[in-house]
């Protein structure tokens, strides 16, 4: 997460005589808030006792005092968009929620005045596009399923010969969904933004990692889906978290993605397990996950990096850092 020169914690005005100051509740930024993940970021917040400022690119279906509508991430006024709402609204810490603006708003966050709860440049760009993700953590010697692009010709032969396999958009901003495919007939001709992907077959876990910036202490929510298929975990899936301890073996395969990427922050690991019960990586998505409501430790932590004071007692400690 980047870190902008840290802004001292506001108070209140004085009270009467004798009466300890109060700290005012910090300011945040959501952008997405129409969102499914932006509106779960926004409860929250609001739960936490937060000042929260909302922006999206179509109004909110209930409105909001506190709502701008805003550009999309590739306008040219994106970013004067959001260097003038952060001042408006004196906001101590942005979270970003829609994968669109990442790339951009990754690069530009240190100038923006105010606090970004993003991972640096590098890590974003890397998992901001699928198949850089899945040859990145292979040579990092991190198991992923074979991952090739998908050519106007087709999925490459030795895919094919491996029976079923997934077909989804090779950037984390792709349209689309993935689609199990059995039968090459069934997949048109695409060009390179789609991926093919081994279908691994087990149980998906998704687990909603937050790494802080300062010490790299690590905090892992593992959450099991209820669902089946290639898209399994989601938004809409049946979420339960796993019982603290109980996968260790995940756990640790997810610390080792983070500290492969460098990723700071809170971000989204997506695991299966193959026949034989190996956990390997299908995606990371570097930002808090479709389920960041199961998982509120998260966003504790990127308060809690922004040295904004909670309202709320911590869900959860976290962990000393495992290096």
């Amino acid at each position: 997460m980047h870190l902008a020169p840290t802004l001292a914690p506001r108070t209140a005005p004085a009270g009467p005589p004798l009466t300890a100051p109060v700290a005012a509740p910090g300011t945040v930024l959501v952008t997405g808030a129409g969102g499914h993940v932006g509106a779960q970021v926004v409860h929250l917040l609001l739960e936490r006792g937060m000042r929260v400022v909302t922006t999206d690119v179509t109004p909110l279906p209930v409105p909001r005092d506190d709502f701008v509508l805003g550009p999309c991430a590739g306008s040219p006024s994106y970013v004067p968009f959001l260097e003038a709402t952060l001042a408006r609204f004196d906001v101590d810490l942005l979270i970003p929620t829609v994968s669109d603006e990442l790339p951009a708003l990754a690069g530009v966050a240190p100038v923006l005045g105010s606090q970004v709860a993003i991972a640096a440049p590098g890590p974003i760009a890397l998992c901001h596009d699928r198949l850089l993700t899945m040859r990145y953590l292979a040579r990092h010697r991190i198991p992923v399923p074979t991952t090739v692009v998908v050519r106007p010709s087709g999925v490459p032969r030795h895919l094919i010969g491996e029976g079923t396999y997934v077909a989804r958009p090779r950037l984390a901003n792709g349209p689309g969904t993935a689609t199990m495919i059995d039968d090459p007939e069934q997949l048109p001709a695409r060009n390179d933004t789609f991926l093919a992907q081994e279908l691994v077959p087990g149980e998906e876990i998704i687990a909603q990692v937050h790494r802080s910036p300062r010490d790299g202490v690590m905090t892992v929510v593992l959450l099991r889906t209820s669902g089946s298929g290639p898209d399994a975990g989601g938004k809409s899936a049946r979420m339960e978290q796993v019982e603290p301890g109980a996968e260790p073996e995940l756990a640790e395969l997810a610390r080792a993605v983070a500290r492969a990427l460098d990723l700071t922050g809170a971000f989204s690991i997506d695991m299966r397990r193959t026949v034989a019960g190996t956990p390997v990586v299908l995606a990371v998505d570097a930002r808090l996950g479709a389920h960041s409501h199961p998982a509120p430790e998260l966003l504790d932590g990127l308060l809690d990096d922004a040295a904004l004071p909670l309202r709320t007692v911590r869900s959860a400690p976290r962990t000393a850092p495992r290096r």
